[in-house]
């Protein structure tokens, strides 16, 4: 059987949805870190110490060059940040997942010697759909996907790799919510709009197609806000740590030293910058007509309520999420292992897996007839 996987590698989280063992969508959440050239005495000494691979994750390229990915590169210094390209060490960081996949079904216990077949939508911003040598790419990391190491294991893949826009799960989950219902969808466009770390961007999907002259990718991203905060607090504390304290919604951080950076003075005035940065997009942006906007992103879902009231103002059709929302309460209930993460964050890659378990379904049942 070939699984299925759905990445979504944002700036501050890697969000991905894969078959589990029960067949069912399993989640997993990975840092964005990542270190190249790293020794084996760095990865021998992680492995000793933690025997989780998700905590230990470093893959092995056919140059024999040594990545430690997320935890692991973090440990290690590793610093992801908001102006590259994510098409940057994109072939180690989706080795790493097919890895932690494979490790994941293989139960912990060692690697068979079956090959691995797995179908992965790759989630990418809409300006960076179509770099160059984007086919090129593709096939260095399917190529190298077929045999490569995974902390010190061999691990065989047959990869199928599909690139999807960010957004398009949310949309596919709305679109389908709002036909369940009896909502007719000529003449109504859907606008996708994500508010993220690194930016905003608006995708407009007409008649299911996404339309590329009412789409933009050039809203601020929240890291210009919480860098704000950043610069207020002055001493030693990073963006990283800022972002990531305000994602928790922790309102103190730990810093060298042990000092304690109270954040709760900071917050608010950076919110309502970041809400009406939002507002001024959407008053840009939005495309005239009948419109039934969804909304996402973990930045975004920090100022929703007084995004919901400006929608109400403009009697637009609003919702953060919308029905996905419950399906993504009732996988992470109980999951103490994702407590750290906003799961609203997850909404975009869980609306693209079901859209294509729901595809590779009705295409099976075709191949049967």
């Amino acid at each position: 059987m070939t699984l299925l996987a759905v990445i979504d590698l944002g700036s501050s989280l890697g969000k991905i949805f894969y078959t589990g063992a029960d067949g069912k969508p399993q989640p997993l959440a990975l840092r964005p870190e990542i270190v190249s050239h790293v020794s084996k005495a760095q990865t021998d000494a992680q492995m000793s110490e933690y025997d989780d691979p998700l905590r230990s994750a470093f893959v092995e390229d056919s140059e024999g060059i040594l990545y430690a990915v997320g935890d692991f590169a973090a440990d290690l210094g590793g610093r992801q940040f908001h102006q590259i390209s994510k098409w940057d060490d994109l072939l180690p960081r989706v080795l790493a997942i097919i890895g932690l996949i494979h490790s994941e079904l293989s139960g912990g216990l060692g690697f068979g010697k079956e090959v691995f077949a797995i179908s992965i939508g790759l989630m990418l911003p809409r300006d960076e759909i179509n770099p160059p040598s984007r086919d090129a790419r593709l096939e260095a990391i399917k190529s190298a996907a077929k045999r490569f190491r995974f902390r010190g294991r061999t691990v065989e893949c047959n990869l199928k790799l599909k690139i999807a826009t960010e957004g398009s799960g949310l949309f596919a989950a709305h679109a389908a919510y709002l036909q369940s219902i009896g909502q007719n969808m000529r003449g109504v466009d859907i606008p996708v709009i994500m508010g993220g770390e690194r930016n905003t961007s608006l995708l407009v999907f007409r008649s299911g197609k996404l339309n590329p002259t009412l789409s933009s990718s050039d809203g601020e991203g929240f890291y210009r806000f919480a860098d704000q905060i950043r610069k207020q607090i002055g001493g030693n504390v990073s963006l990283e740590e800022v972002i990531r304290a305000i994602a928790q919604r922790r309102e103190r951080i730990r810093v060298a030293g042990g000092e304690i950076i109270d954040l709760k003075p900071y917050l608010p005035g950076v919110l309502e910058s970041y809400s009406n940065s939002l507002k001024s997009y959407f008053k840009a942006k939005l495309p005239p007509g009948d419109i039934n906007v969804v909304c996402g992103g973990g930045a975004m879902s920090l100022v929703w309520l007084q995004l919901e009231e400006w929608f109400k103002d403009q009697e637009i059709p609003g919702v953060f999420l919308g029905a996905i929302s419950e399906d993504l309460r009732a996988i992470f209930l109980g999951r103490s292992d994702l407590e750290a993460f906003n799961y609203v964050r997850f909404a975009d890659a869980l609306g693209l897996y079901l859209a294509l378990a729901q595809r590779t379904r009705q295409e099976a049942v075709g191949a049967k007839w």
